[in-house]
């Protein structure tokens, strides 16, 4: 099973939950440091979130995140329907500003991060579920913000 290594059976998983595995899979392989490992499941995370549709925002964030990996295009796609629903959404302002700083366009970028400070206080006081289960990267994109505001 997990302990040894071996990949999850995800035949008997729903749509959704063999994806947030996959996802898993990935984001552990990053923090380990593994980037072949991640690149190596990523494409099967997007493929499996893909026949998960419909998503609430947080399986559109995580698609993100894994389009972000290769295709930062696809990922402001998948940004840009989080803030269709959600304006304000900390996490589609974040995915955003990253691709469009991965695609070049700093400008773009600048008014995601300046808009992320106008609405954190508000916005991350909301009881939204990806907000909950990641604090860690709602607080992380603040700190981009701050960062990249802060250097221009």
């Amino acid at each position: 099973g997990a302990a040894s290594g071996a990949a999850p059976d995800i035949s008997n998983m729903t749509p959704i939950d063999a994806a947030d595995r996959l996802f898993d899979r990935v984001m552990r392989s990053l923090a380990a440091g593994d980037t072949a490992g991640a690149l190596a499941f990523q494409p099967m995370g997007v493929q499996a979130y893909a026949r998960a549709e419909p998503l609430n925002l947080d399986g559109v964030f995580h698609m993100a995140m894994l389009e972000m990996l290769t295709t930062p295009a696809d990922a402001l796609a998948s940004a840009n329907r989080i803030l269709e629903a959600e304006p304000d959404h900390i996490f589609g302002l974040g995915l955003a500003a990253q691709a469009h700083l991965a695609l070049g366009d700093t400008a773009a970028a600048q008014a995601a991060y300046q808009r992320i400070l106008d609405v954190y206080d508000t916005e991350a006081g909301r009881p939204l579920e990806e907000y909950q289960a990641h604090s860690q990267i709602l607080n992380a994109y603040r700190a981009d913000a701050e960062a990249f505001l802060n250097e221009g």
